[in-house]
């Protein structure tokens, strides 16, 4: 699970059967190949799956009606830029929103961030606002939710 034979282990695969999938934490896995010399053949074939993915934060939004809540969401490591789109109770307010997209030379990969800056409204009061991030790896795009938590004021008039 890194970049060299003293990273941690993930799994030894022996045999003919096609080993489970491996996940790592990292962007790298250092692979070893050795042959028992039972089969002669070409070696072998590794298949290598990056899953992109938005991380919304906060992931609870708590406030009064018409605090400005500011929100975002990052999708990391992707080998091009991802679409981030928001949600709102079925509605899009992405034009409430800034998009950065940060290249990572280094790693020939991109940062995508989108800043959502959005007034709370008495109608946002239980909604789910939605991240949903669109992108070439993706058959599907991937949907990350957050509540809207609102406080109420109670007004409460008092005989004198």
């Amino acid at each position: 699970d890194g970049v060299s034979s003293e990273s941690d282990v993930l799994g030894e695969f022996y045999g003919d059967n096609v080993p489970p999938s491996v996940h790592t934490t990292t962007n790298a896995a250092h692979l070893l190949f050795t042959s028992d010399g039972n089969r002669n053949g070409t070696g072998f074939e590794l298949h290598w799956e990056h899953r992109v993915r938005g991380v919304v934060s906060p992931q609870l939004v708590t406030g009064n009606v018409g605090d400005l809540q500011e929100l975002e969401c990052r999708v990391t490591a992707s080998q091009a830029a991802a679409n981030i789109t928001w949600i709102l109770n079925g509605r899009d307010i992405t034009s409430e929103a800034h998009a950065e997209i940060i290249p990572n030379d280094l790693n020939c990969s991109f940062v995508t961030l989108s800043t959502l800056q959005h007034a709370l409204s008495p109608e946002d009061n239980g909604q789910e606002l939605s991240c949903v991030v669109s992108h070439p790896t993706l058959a599907d795009p991937e949907i990350t939710t957050v509540l809207i938590s609102m406080y109420t004021m109670l007004h409460i008039s008092l005989p004198t």
